[in-house]
């Protein structure tokens, strides 16, 4: 029989489970770059930074079924009565704007308690600097206007001139008028929350589902049973073709050790005799 050194049957373990370990991630899948998701609206971007909402909430869902998941919201804020300032529904994907008020609690409750939710965010926007920009762009228009008047009132300016100012007067009215509403605006954006939902799919590649995990298993151990099996057959077949050889009268390299050793001990051992000299015994003297 071959016999191997216990540090090479170590090696050739460790080897095996290397090589089972590479191809079962490999065919897990985990080697492969997995692609974000993302969804992006231009038009519902710009009016959730924009809005002046005290408080913005960004709800971000995840689902094997998108329109159970779309459903169900929508569903939410229908009965309701909660009005969509902006929606998007694609293939893979939704896109939603709500204003909900503070005191509708249940809304907000039943959207986070939604299990396909992975991720939320707010942002808290402090309207006191608004009060004070307001207050003060309102009184420079105020003023702006009374001097637009009162160029007006002179008779010493052309048609033409008087045609301008009254243009001019006009816009200036139109920004009293807006500046003027902001303080009512403010205040209902402190009575509501601004919710921006995302539905996505789950990604198929992500790199720690089951399946994922349940083909890693799988591979790795197929691939480490045939590769054991394999070692086993090899060193079977090198005993066989060495016994095989040997009958052949082909000298291997250890076949040509065994020989060695053989003749060596047949030399130095039971091949020679062996005469002991005892030198203070004598023999007795012949008479």
């Amino acid at each position: 029989m071959i016999r191997v050194k216990t540090e090479t049957q170590y090696i050739i373990f460790v080897m095996l489970f290397l090589i089972a370990g590479f191809i079962g991630v490999k065919q897990a899948g985990f080697l492969k770059k997995t692609k974000s998701q993302k969804i992006e609206s231009k038009i519902a971007d710009e009016k959730f930074s924009n809005n002046v909402n005290s408080m913005k909430i960004k709800l971000s869902y995840q689902t094997d079924d998108l329109n159970e998941v779309i459903s169900e919201i929508r569903s939410l804020m229908a009965n309701n009565d909660i009005e969509e300032l902006y929606s998007r529904k694609q293939s893979n994907n939704f896109l939603g704007l709500y204003e909900i008020n503070k005191s509708n609690k249940k809304i907000i409750d039943a959207l986070r308690s939604n299990n396909a939710l992975v991720s939320e965010s707010m942002e808290k926007n402090d309207n006191s600097n608004y009060v004070i920009n307001i207050k003060s762009n309102l009184e420079n228009y105020r003023i702006n206007k009374r001097e637009i008047t009162k160029q007006l009132s002179s008779s010493a300016i052309s048609t033409s001139t008087k045609r301008s100012l009254r243009k001019d007067l006009a816009k200036v009215q139109a920004k009293i008028d807006s500046l003027e509403y902001l303080p009512t605006l403010l205040k209902k954006s402190n009575e509501t929350e601004l919710i921006y939902i995302t539905v996505l799919p789950i990604s198929a590649n992500s790199l720690l589902n089951l399946r994922s995990v349940k083909t890693f298993i799988k591979v790795f151990l197929i691939v480490l049973f045939v590769e054991v099996l394999a070692v086993v057959m090899l060193y079977y077949v090198i005993v066989f073709m060495s016994k095989l050889l040997k009958i052949m009268g082909v000298k291997t390299p250890r076949s040509r050790s065994s020989n060695y050793n053989y003749n060596y001990n047949n030399y130095y051992g039971r091949g020679k005799k062996i005469k002991r000299v005892y030198k203070d015994h004598k023999e007795p003297e012949k008479k």
